[in-house]
């Protein structure tokens, strides 16, 4: 009981616990359902796909360009962390072995 009555001590708490679904919160909730459908998704001129195939695909290159590994990204991390902080101790016995960084990627 100590602790419930100094939760209710604090005014956060006592918002929280004041809220009650009204019949007005439930209409809300109820209107924000959408009738969302895959058929929805238009091409990049946004009209609609000739056939199933050509949406499947427009899709799939849409997510593997966003989720694409950026090449001109590569380098080394002690070029982006700079000298000082690259020879600061807790990067320096953070790294791997080349051995054992080689068999994390593998694997």
């Amino acid at each position: 009981m100590e602790i419930r009555d100094k939760l209710q001590d604090l005014k956060k708490f006592e918002c929280l616990n004041d809220e009650k679904p009204t019949p007005h919160f439930l209409n809300l909730a109820n209107k924000s359902k959408n009738n969302s459908s895959i058929d929805n998704i238009k091409n990049d001129t946004r009209e609609e796909f000739a056939n199933e195939t050509d949406r499947k695909n427009h899709i799939l290159n849409c997510y593997s360009s966003l989720y694409r590994t950026n090449t001109a990204d590569e380098g080394e991390i002690e070029e982006f962390l700079g000298p000082e902080i690259s020879a600061h101790p807790l990067v320096t016995d953070s790294k791997l072995a080349p051995a054992s960084a080689r068999n994390s990627i593998l694997h």
